[in-house]
């Protein structure tokens, strides 16, 4: 999202609610950014970035988050409204407040949890308040997480509620996929957990699972700096970092 994000959607904020920054900012972004690169390990090469924040620059995640925020809140603001319908509708959902969503988000990490509803409406609004704002829905990137068992939620809920069954198939197929040998897409339905900034959130066994192949990392790193580092204090300098 930082290569990407509107600068004139970020120079809105800054007049609009950090006025005092518009000097920096102005100075920083005004203008083209000039990215240099090697290529093929041998000619350094020149982009222009015309919209986005430079990496690199300390500001760059507060910048791209501030966008970000212009997206969210409005989209929580929907969602609050339609668990409040739910609720009004006589429907108290999974918490008491008409099932009402959850959105989290550090700098451009996004990990909201919505109920089975607002699955389609949530990813389809984020990826249009989010569009015109250079905020873009990766669909390689984006997984979307329904169960907690390793089973698939869909074959049962096709057979109680049809038309919510496809919605979430449908969103599936559109918004988290992942691409083949062949160059075709398949959808992705995580059903055992998920990463929230590093850390695994499921069931025992997906959690498990990744310790256990941390440990593994770690072991493997252990001893190939045993073998391979007979320094003793580098290979402790190496082990303290």
């Amino acid at each position: 999202m930082f290569n990407s994000v509107s600068r004139t959607e970020l120079f809105d904020v800054i007049h609009s609610d950090f006025p005092e920054l518009t000097p920096l900012t102005s100075l920083l972004y005004t203008d083209y950014g000039n990215v240099y690169y090697k290529w093929d390990q041998h000619d350094w090469k020149t982009l222009h970035m015309k919209e986005g924040v430079n990496q690199g620059c300390p500001l760059s995640p507060i910048f791209a988050t501030l966008v970000l925020h212009r997206v969210l809140k409005p989209l929580a603001r929907s969602l609050h409204d339609r668990a409040q319908s739910r609720l009004e509708a006589g429907n108290p959902g999974d918490n008491g407040f008409g099932s009402l969503a959850h959105l989290f988000a550090y700098m451009n990490d996004i990990s909201s949890t919505v109920p089975l509803e607002d699955v389609q409406f949530f990813c389809t609004e984020l990826d249009k308040i989010g569009t015109p704002r250079g905020c873009f829905v990766n669909p390689f990137k984006t997984r979307i997480l329904t169960s907690c068992s390793g089973h698939s939620i869909l074959p049962s809920l096709h057979a109680t509620n049809p038309q919510l069954a496809s919605e979430i198939e449908n969103t599936i197929a559109t918004y988290s996929i992942e691409k083949q040998p062949d160059n075709s897409t398949s959808m992705v339905e995580l059903t055992d957990g998920f990463r929230l900034l590093g850390t695994p959130v499921g069931s025992s066994t997906f959690a498990n699972n990744f310790y256990d192949q941390q440990i593994t990392t770690v072991n493997s790193t252990l001893s190939s700096l045993e073998n391979n580092i007979t320094d003793i204090h580098t290979r402790m300098k190496l082990f303290t970092q």
